[in-house]
């Protein structure tokens, strides 16, 4: 664990009644997704959704879940336990657009699969 730097942590922040859309890094470290945040800057209805972006080819793609907000501003997804993601794979959030002036910030944090 000599080499251990923490979390992976990508972020994203839309337009203004924007679709907002962040994914995780293509590595060549394998890593474990800990969990997503969304977060609008006013009050929506909306369902956010968590893909698995397999790198093994769109048939192999799949929607892992959907956070659904609730005339509410933020969103939370935990794994029952850390998912694995293979190196060529992606977890894609979309946060739909969220009305006039709405946007949408979202956090992915990963870590790194120790061996």
């Amino acid at each position: 664990m000599g080499d251990y730097r923490g979390p992976y942590r990508v972020v994203a922040t839309s337009a203004a009644n924007g679709i907002g859309t962040a994914a995780s890094p293509v590595t060549p470290i394998p890593l474990f997704l800990k969990y997503i945040t969304v977060k609008y800057s006013g009050s929506v209805t909306q369902n956010v959704t968590v893909t698995l972006d397999c790198g093994a080819g769109a048939a192999y793609d799949c929607l892992l879940q959907t956070i659904a907000i609730s005339s509410g501003t933020q969103g939370v997804y935990f794994p029952s336990v850390p998912l694995p993601i293979a190196a060529d794979d992606q977890i894609v959030v979309s946060a739909p657009a969220g009305g006039v002036g709405v946007t949408s910030s979202i956090a992915i944090y990963c870590d790194r699969q120790m061996s």
